[in-house]
């Protein structure tokens, strides 16, 4: 089979949204399926970095502008018509409702093509609040386009049951949604390249023994909540004792960032903004945290929580959109209410005061990461791909 997955954002921008791609080609790839991905512009430097034979991780590839202009759809529109018909895939892949998904909807249209389409929604095409702007279903011009967009595609693939309501809000027809998880792949690094990691990251922040960590990852965005994780930093280490032996670590970076750092800047000793971390060194961070803590207000599924899981770490997290898809209350993390400083202190505390507890939950998080291996999700996205071809 030939596929064409068509995806408007990608690395080296970090998310959620793009590893699932990159990791789903990957493994499309190694099943011996004929993938050819068209992604932006600026993903340039990383498809150059990892280009063999003019091949990115075994596929074919096209880049298009990305860049502000009010000719680019014109010129994205002719350039993934002519690519199509020069690549002739049985299926098309594509991320988001939109935008990029409406040039598929107009060559359709005007019957330029005439391919089975498959799109994965990553949430802000489908999620509905409106606390936050820049979801799409907040424009009433984008949410009529995606609903046209949704009703003339075969299938609409949502990462967690959370998204079904709102989507069938936004005007899919129910019987062309289906779920399917987003799957985790870790990057392998040797012990000892990451004990040094690990040992470097101490030295530098002067974490000793004695003292615990918790850790927060994210774009640091209104919908992360991590306001609210430092508030509850800020109860704990009014305690005397707490104050010598915790340490909070932001791990990512964003626009509220600055709001941020003046909301922690009373403490700012206990709190440490270490921007955006990938790699080997996103995953000693992992390692030297005793605890995981993740205060979002909207999440679409959680997949940041899927790194911590990997290194056994316990979880706090809010019970917003897919987490509890993932996560179950007690067994592996603790869940509680969002917007909610003293809840979050709460489970911290708890967590601080019992170790054994933190060990048991750390274990049990782990073996839940085995239900979202790479490997199965592909699986359910090739048994999709039969199902709309034939």
């Amino acid at each position: 089979m030939r596929i064409c997955m068509i995806t408007p954002t990608f690395l080296p921008k970090i998310g959620g949204a793009e590893y699932q791609v990159r990791w789903l080609v990957e493994e499309l790839v190694k099943q011996r399926y004929q993938v050819s991905l068209i992604a932006p512009e600026y993903s340039k430097r990383f498809i150059n970095n990892s280009c063999i034979n003019d091949k990115l991780l075994g596929c074919y590839y096209l880049r298009i502008t990305d860049k502000k202009s009010s000719y680019k759809h014109f010129i994205n529109i002719k350039y993934i018509y002519t690519y199509i018909k020069q690549t002739q895939p049985d299926l098309i892949h594509i991320h988001f409702l939109y935008p990029w998904g409406v040039y598929l909807y107009l060559l359709n249209k005007f019957k330029l093509i005439n391919i089975p389409i498959v799109v994965t929604s990553h949430g802000i095409d489908l999620i509905r609040n409106k606390d936050l702007k820049d979801y799409y279903q907040n424009s009433k011009l984008r949410s009529a386009i995606i609903k046209e967009v949704a009703r003339n595609v075969d299938k609409i693939v949502l990462v967690s049951k959370y998204m079904w309501n709102d989507a069938v809000k936004s005007g899919v027809p129910e019987d062309k949604l289906c779920v399917i998880h987003n799957g985790y792949k870790i990057e392998k690094y040797s012990k000892s390249e990451l004990e040094k990691k690990v040992n470097e990251i101490k030295a530098k922040y002067s974490i000793s023994e004695d003292e615990l960590v918790i850790t927060a990852l994210g774009r640091l965005r209104k919908e992360k909540g991590f306001e609210y994780l430092i508030e509850a930093f800020k109860k704990l280490i009014k305690n005397e004792i707490y104050s010598k032996k915790l340490k909070l670590f932001i791990l990512g970076d964003g626009e509220y960032r600055n709001v941020l750092q003046e909301l922690s800047s009373s403490i700012k000793k206990n709190v440490f903004f270490a921007g955006f971390v990938t790699g080997i060194d996103k995953q000693a961070f992992l390692m030297s945290t005793d605890i995981y803590c993740m205060p979002s207000i909207e999440e679409t599924f959680g997949i940041s929580l899927f790194d911590p899981m990997y290194f056994g770490k316990p979880i706090v997290a809010t019970t917003v959109g897919g987490i509890s898809e993932v996560i179950e209350h007690r067994k592996h993390g603790l869940l509680l209410p969002p917007k909610s400083a003293e809840k979050l202190y709460e489970a911290l505390r708890y967590l601080i005061e019992n170790p054994c507890i933190r060990s048991k939950l750390g274990k049990e998080a782990k073996k839940r990461l085995e239900d979202f291996s790479i490997t199965k999700m592909t699986k359910q996205y090739i048994k999709l791909y039969q199902e709309v071809v034939d």
